[in-house]
């Protein structure tokens, strides 16, 4: 009930005047296809084009209204609700072609294993305690870091892979331009 009264206020907004609309729709999701091209130029061409770009103030505001929405839940469904959210938002970016599936894997992999811990919280302190630690949150840590190290890792060792690929091709075209010009 409250949704549809917060979106007909919007359509309200929305409705009475088409340019206040493509601003509202911009500022809120960061939406830049209703905006004409010229004025996103303009914009460009002025230095204040990031005004236009998701910022913190729509993190902020969209982790804000998911604290209200998970509010009604228990601790442990907050966690497994935020961890599908999570899940369906890499699922969504591999569908956009934003991230490859092979990139996506270890991600969903991480949601996984986030996602069995978060329905069974017990297992934690099993693992803490077949590792010997005293403290299972700590082990969590452990475990976000190692894992967060690893993906830097990889995302680093993909970078320098690129940058070697970008290297060559470069050296090959300047052979292939210089054999041009030769025979020109």
């Amino acid at each position: 009930m409250r949704k549809n009264k917060i979106k007909n206020k919007l359509k309200a907004v929305m409705d009475k005047d088409e340019k206040s609309s493509v601003y509202l729709k911009l500022f809120i999701t960061g939406n830049k296809d209703d905006l004409e091209s010229d004025l996103y130029e303009l914009y460009k061409s002025n230095g204040i084009a990031h005004l236009l770009a998701i910022s913190g103030m729509h993190i902020s505001l969209f982790i804000l209204i998911l604290k209200k929405v998970l509010k009604k839940f228990s601790i442990n469904a907050q966690f497994v609700i935020t961890i599908l959210f999570l899940l369906f938002y890499v699922i969504h970016i591999v569908r956009k072609g934003k991230l490859s599936i092979k990139e996506s894997f270890w991600w969903v992999i991480g949601a996984l294993v986030a996602l069995v811990l978060a329905i069974f919280p017990k297992s934690i302190d099993v693992i803490a305690k077949w590792f010997g630690v005293s403290y299972p949150p700590t082990l969590m840590f452990v475990f976000c870091i190692l894992f967060l190290l690893f993906m830097n890792f990889r995302a680093s060792a993909k970078v320098s892979e690129q940058n070697e690929k970008i290297m060559e091709l470069t050296q090959q075209m300047s052979i292939l331009k210089n054999k041009i010009d030769k025979r020109n």
